[in-house]
């Protein structure tokens, strides 16, 4: 489970490229890499009591279902949907990650004293 999320990034980046120069694998390895990234995420919630963490952990999760949705849509074939779906989840995944970090070290520090 430690190197889920960063296997599953990196098998989207794959599939996204691959999808461009082999259309043939690429809808796989994303697929393979939306379900791992959603495992990651739906797998390990934040339980505790900072609302603010919870919120994150909860949009890493709707990030998760965003890729998996786009996979979904890249194998019926509507190819104008999974890029924006894909897109969309990136940029919350990379929100919620920079803001999950940041109050992660506040409570931390708040906790020690």
């Amino acid at each position: 489970m430690k190197y889920l999320d960063s296997t599953g990034y990196t098998l989207l980046v794959m599939g996204v490229l691959l999808m461009l120069l082999l259309p043939v694998a690429g809808p796989w390895v994303f697929a393979l890499g939306a379900a791992l990234v959603a495992i990651d995420h739906l797998t390990q919630a934040y339980r505790g009591e900072n609302l603010r963490l919870r919120r994150m952990s909860r949009i890493r999760a709707l990030c998760g279902i965003c890729f998996i949705i786009a996979s979904c849509f890249v194998f019926r074939g509507e190819g104008r949907y999974w890029l924006p779906l894909t897109l969309a989840g990136a940029v919350l995944e990379l929100y919620s990650q920079f803001v999950f970090n940041q109050e992660k070290k506040k409570d931390n520090g708040i906790s020690k004293q």
